[in-house]
């Protein structure tokens, strides 16, 4: 479900509709989950009811953090609101993984940041990283997936990579969620 600029008009109404809101798309994926593998929520980088709809109907929660200094705190006050989201609407919310996003090799404020994700983070923080992509960009303007403008480019194969690892992390959780009710 991509994110598009006539989200806001739902974002007034759910503001408005204070009781059940947070569950809204949730009851509404119910309806249809059992036809789907994954359902993937994409959320502007705002907190609003579009955002905690999102994590409530889909609770395993993927952090993109573009390497910047300025995108730490975010990230920080995210995991906050996750947690009192976990405490009051829904306890399975997790974070499924931290992606680094805009990286440069290049630079040294790409490491250090980082480095500070990995402090913050520890073992969530995904190995794969995003790098800065003129046609990462170019695919996002057009509004169109890399996949069909750029397929061979490296932001391709990164966001395979990404698709791989999230997928490897989603078998190693069924796997130990399926040991403790074995040994329950």
């Amino acid at each position: 479900m991509p994110a598009n600029d006539t989200l806001a008009d739902l974002e007034l109404e759910l503001l408005r509709d204070s009781m059940g809101a947070s569950a809204r798309l949730s009851q509404a994926v119910a309806r249809v989950e059992q036809h789907y593998d994954f359902i993937l929520a994409d959320c502007a980088p705002t907190l609003g009811m579009l955002a905690i709809n999102a994590m409530v109907a889909c609770p395993d929660i993927l952090i993109p953090v573009k390497l910047e200094p300025a995108s730490l705190p975010g990230a920080v006050r995210l995991a906050g609101h996750l947690q009192g989201l976990r405490e009051k609407v829904n306890p399975s919310i997790e974070i499924l993984g931290v992606l680094a996003t805009f990286f440069k090799e290049t630079g040294t404020m790409s490491r250090e940041v980082l480095g500070q994700l990995a402090e913050l983070f520890g073992d969530r923080l995904l190995k794969t990283r995003i790098h800065d992509s003129a046609s990462i960009g170019k695919s996002a303007g057009k509004g169109a997936p890399i996949y069909s403008l750029a397929p061979g480019q490296r932001g391709a194969v990164e966001y395979d990579q990404l698709t791989d690892e999230l997928l490897d992390l989603i078998k190693n959780q069924e796997s130990v969620i399926s040991t403790q009710k074995g040994a329950a």
